[in-house]
């Protein structure tokens, strides 16, 4: 009985949310967009299109993006936006879609959209990065992928960006997100010469048992040495940190700030954790037994997270 009450109180959770939505849009898209905004523009549309799954034609696949054209930036204002690395102005682009890890705080990680890893061809991303530098003047380059460095072939893709620089005569400015256990010296010299100077890194914590519980799959070891090779390749750091996870105290805290100090990052940032749904602190949480509205995650060691 109490399992089946808690299911219904589950049901009731994402309903609640769905209905919420409902009310702030007409037409609600999961997943990937590019096929599925053909269907939003029907008349009437449907109140739900499902982009997350692998097996219909909405789902984007790798294949895909070399018939997909650039984004349509003569459409905006671009050079409203204000970013510059290093004094060169900078804009924004994404080489590839997807995270494939499980941290228990981040959104979409049961969603094959946001979960499955899906890159471009390095000849379609150069091409966007010539439009970009040709059309629009820009040298400067944010790359929002999740993680650079899940793609295997991030070494041939800066080394043929580099080759780029050289026949265009010009030399870019970048800056980008990495995983910190799969950071090599062959990544870090490859950026370096693609022009990347500043690298930002989900770190998370200092303390080991919170990197267990937020399955992070790095250790402090993995972190520190991370950190070794972008400043031994002339690569600025920019720790991204968080506090309020499954486990946290007082003592875990401590460990982050003491690790900052210790590693020397050239910026940092530290996020207090929101139980956002569809991250696993949400998706996986069950209601408090005794108090209504308390809701509960678990994580593997057993370390808790509670929530309103």
């Amino acid at each position: 009985a109490y399992k089946r009450e808690q299911k219904m109180q589950v049901e009731r959770r994402a309903t609640k949310a769905f209905q919420h939505l409902l009310q702030e849009a007409n037409v609600l898209v999961t997943g990937d967009g590019e096929e599925a905004i053909f269907q939003a523009l029907q008349a009437p549309p449907p109140v739900l299109i499902d982009g997350d799954d692998p097996n219909t034609p909405l789902f984007l696949r790798p294949e895909s993006f070399a018939n997909y054209p650039f984004p349509a930036r003569h459409l905006i204002d671009i050079h409203s936006y204000h970013y510059e690395i290093e004094g060169v102005p900078a804009s924004a682009l994404i080489s590839q879609l997807g995270c494939p890890f499980m941290c228990s705080f981040c959104g979409g990680r049961l969603s094959p959209s946001f979960r499955r890893a899906r890159l471009r061809s390095t000849d379609h991303l150069l091409a966007e990065i010539r439009e970009l530098y040709e059309c629009y003047g820009y040298r400067g380059l944010n790359f929002f992928d999740d993680e650079l460095n899940v793609n295997k072939n991030l070494v041939t893709d800066m080394l043929a960006f580099v080759y780029l620089q050289e026949q265009m005569k010009v030399e870019f400015r970048c800056r980008g997100f990495i995983k910190s256990e799969l950071f090599t010296d062959a990544q870090a010299d490859a950026l370096y010469q693609a022009g990347f100077r500043k690298l930002l890194i989900g770190f998370e914590s200092g303390d080991p048992r919170i990197l267990q519980n937020i399955q992070k799959k790095a250790t402090v070891e993995d972190n520190t040495r991370c950190m070794d090779i972008a400043h031994r390749h002339g690569l600025q750091v920019k720790a991204l940190m968080s506090v309020g996870h499954a486990g946290e105290t007082e003592e875990s805290i401590i460990a982050t700030h003491d690790w900052l100090l210790k590693v020397c990052p050239d910026d940092f940032d530290c996020t207090v954790i929101t139980t956002y749904p569809s991250t696993p602190y949400y998706d996986f949480a069950e209601p408090d037994k005794s108090r209504k509205g308390v809701w509960v995650y678990t994580a593997k060691g057993g370390d808790r997270l509670y929530s309103r």
